[in-house]
């Protein structure tokens, strides 16, 4: 069988017809027409040479979009969490606004208030995102590039991507995917505080100078917040 990695040597037979194919030097898969139908334009056009429109996902790094839409095609659960990491990193679309350098690398969006620039550490791998908005934190750690940018968005305006309900001259209670949270200055002067609520208790997620700060530090932070408080 001639593939565009060579004659090939292996060939096993998957679920929907697809193939997985090794050769003398690389290999990959390949999805027949009527699955591919599935896969979107758009992330066939981000494969190797533009290969997967005719079908071929080479072994490195498009082999994730197969994976990705047809999971039961990976050889281990392990194999499939992997090809979900690397299908969200260089695949995974970007939200209105934001442009990459290259596919799953630097994102940014040119917005002064809304937008920020999204890279990844050399040395850790972790996501950062630095927002462009004058005084608002950078956030580090993320384990993707979409992590990261759902964490800018939330941070740099609480009223925006989420519901909030006021609560008083100082604080908002704001529903989010994750649940609700209690965004609340305990007096003045005092550093705001971002609770995620859980009926009559609530748990303290983040902290900070104003209330974006405080909600930005409790998504950075993810579900382990720090501090049991009666709400």
């Amino acid at each position: 069988m001639n593939t565009p990695w060579g004659p090939s040597q292996d060939v096993e037979r998957l679920a929907h017809g697809i193939l997985w194919i090794s050769t003398a030097s690389h290999g990959g898969f390949f999805v027949p027409p009527e699955p591919r139908r599935i896969i979107p334009a758009s992330i066939l056009a981000k494969t190797i040479r533009q290969q997967g429109c005719s079908g071929w996902f080479e072994e490195d790094l498009d082999w994730s979009i197969v994976v990705h839409f047809f999971p039961e095609v990976a050889d281990s659960d392990q194999n499939r969490a992997f090809a979900e990491r690397l299908y969200a990193e260089r695949y995974g679309d970007l939200p209105a606004g934001w442009s990459e350098s290259r596919p799953g690398g630097l994102a940014t969006n040119m917005d002064q208030q809304t937008g920020g620039i999204v890279d990844r550490e050399i040395a850790s791998g972790k996501w950062f995102a630095i927002p462009h908005r004058e005084g608002a934190a950078t956030l580090t750690g993320f384990g993707t590039r979409a992590e990261a940018i759902a964490a800018l968005l939330p941070a740099l305006n609480v009223l925006r991507p989420y519901k909030v309900e006021a609560t008083g001259l100082t604080g908002y209670k704001v529903r989010t995917p994750r649940g609700e949270y209690c965004v609340k200055q305990p007096f003045e002067g005092a550093s705001w505080q971002c609770i995620q609520l859980f009926g009559m208790v609530g748990l303290i997620a983040g902290a900070g100078d104003t209330a974006e700060d405080a909600f930005a530090g409790a998504i950075a932070a993810g579900p382990d917040p720090v501090k049991v408080i009666k709400a």
